[in-house]
Formats: structure tokens, C-alpha cells, sequence
């Protein structure tokens, strides 16, 4: 009984671990084959992965699902699931909803659809209520023809001392901008979560590259799930210290599976 107690927790320990380094990992997949990581953004490291929510329309997404303009109107609803146990959602957060354009579009200028300053989350929802608002949550609204955007749903820790740039203003409208500059100008450095959707009208007048699904259980996983809680920024899902590895989340997958699989092995040995 005694084998029973410690070996059942620790199979269930080592699932789960392996199955949130394999959501991460596959939430850097989504990105990097739809060409927004590296793209649109510069890097991810994601510490979260990022659940988007249309309330009365669609629902919660799959990443890179295809909907429509209607199903978008309303505000999404965020939430976050830590990568590991060590991450914790605390201090301040920045929103931002960017339209990526069409696969191989330039990315240097994005059109900004939502971006707000100190949300918080609680709960593992992401709250925009009393927050500094620069642009209002806009809907996507892709011109007829032009293909299928990609629209992308970023959540960035607020470094302690966090200074809004003063580019672009409170209550500015939605517009082209340079999201590398303002994460570089606010000091926000890569998105701890972040996730996208495709939105077209009409029939493209032009070729356009297709973004790929990604198969979770093909992966070996390729981002860190070694998300720390340092400190050094507001928003406690900081960037992991030098001394982690950069493949820690595949190396936690090919340990954790074969560790969970031969607890329950000597489970059954001590037992029958």
C-alpha cells in the first residue's frame, strides 16, 4: 500500500508534466509554421499557453483557426495555463492583438487592433479592466481579396518601473505601427503567450502560402517550458536565468513519459 501511495502521485506528476511540455511546445510550433515566429515577432519563449475565447460567436480556437469577420466581434476573452508550477501570473501585464498580414507579407509595420498596458490576470484570466488603453479592441477587418490574415494574440510581462512608450498615445484608433520598436521602447522583451487566428474575405486575387497544422504528437517539443518566477519583471513569468537549458522542454518530454511509464511498471511488479 505504501508502493500505492507514492508510486500513483508520481506517474500522475510526470503525465502531466510531459503533456504541458508538449501543449508549449506546440504552441511555438503554431507560430513559427505560420511565419510569425520569427516574423512578426522576433522570438518566443512562451512561459503560458494562451487560450482565446469569442463568447457567443465561436467560442474558444484552436490555433490558426479560420473564422469569420462576424465572429470576432466581440472582445476575446483570455486566459493563460502556466507552463509548469513555477510560473506565477503576478504584477502587470501588455495586450496586443496585431494583423500580420498574409504568410510572406513585410512585418517591419503591423496594423494594431488591441493593445492595453497593465492588465491583470487572475486566476488565470487575463482581466482588461481598468488598464491603459491605447487601442480599443477592434475587430479584424481584412480587405476582400487580399487573403487570409493572420491575426495574432500576444500577452507580455510588464517589467517593474514599466513606462508606456509614448508612441502610440492613449485612445489611439487602430493603424500600422512597429510592434519590434514599441516591445523594444517599453522594454517587454519576448511574449510569454500568445496565439492566432486566420480571417479572410472573398477569394484571393493572389497566391498566397498556406499556413500548416501542426500534429502535437509528432513533436519533440522545441520552447522552454522552464518558465521561472525571478522577480526581475512585474509580471512574474520572466525569462528563465542562463544556467536553464534551451531544449528543456524536450528534454522534460523524453524523460517525463519513459519516468511516468516505469513508475507504473514497478506499481504493478510491487502489486501482483
Amino acid at each position: 500500500m505504501l508502493a500505492l501511495a507514492v508510486a500513483v502521485p508520481l506517474a500522475f506528476a510526470a503525465l502531466s508534466a510531459a503533456q504541458d511540455a508538449t501543449a508549449i511546445a506546440a504552441e511555438k510550433a503554431h507560430l513559427t509554421q505560420a511565419g510569425i515566429e520569427p516574423g512578426c515577432i522576433p522570438s518566443f519563449d512562451p512561459q503560458a499557453t494562451l487560450t482565446v475565447n469569442f463568447d457567443g460567436t465561436v467560442g474558444s480556437i484552436q490555433p490558426g483557426q479560420k473564422i469569420t469577420v462576424a465572429d470576432t466581434q466581440p472582445t476575446p476573452k483570455l486566459s493563460l495555463t502556466p507552463a509548469n508550477s513555477s510560473v506565477q501570473f503576478n504584477g502587470d501585464y501588455t495586450v496586443a492583438m496585431v494583423d500580420c498580414d498574409i504568410v510572406g507579407a513585410d512585418t517591419s509595420q503591423v496594423t494594431r487592433h488591441w493593445l492595453v498596458n497593465n492588465a491583470k490576470v487572475a486566476s488565470n484570466a487575463v482581466t482588461t479592466d481598468n488598464v491603459n488603453e491605447i487601442t480599443k479592441y477592434g475587430a479584424p477587418l481584412p480587405a476582400e481579396g487580399s487573403g487570409s490574415h493572420r491575426y495574432v494574440l500576444l500577452v507580455y510581462a510588464q517589467p517593474s518601473g514599466f513606462t508606456p512608450p509614448a508612441d502610440p498615445p492613449t485612445n489611439a484608433g487602430i493603424a500600422k505601427f512597429s510592434l519590434s520598436d514599441y516591445v523594444k521602447a517599453a522594454n517587454l522583451g519576448s511574449p510569454i503567450a500568445a496565439n492566432y487566428i486566420q480571417v479572410e474575405q472573398g477569394t484571393a486575387t493572389q497566391s498566397v502560402s498556406q499556413t500548416q497544422s501542426v500534429v502535437s504528437s509528432t513533436l519533440a517539443a522545441g520552447a522552454s517550458s522552464s518558465a521561472s518566477s525571478t522577480g526581475s519583471k512585474s509580471g512574474s513569468a520572466s525569462t528563465p536565468s542562463s544556467s536553464t537549458k534551451p531544449n528543456s522542454a524536450s528534454s522534460l518530454v523524453a524523460c517525463a513519459v519513459p519516468a511516468a511509464v516505469s513508475v507504473v511498471f514497478g506499481l504493478f511488479m510491487t502489486l501482483f
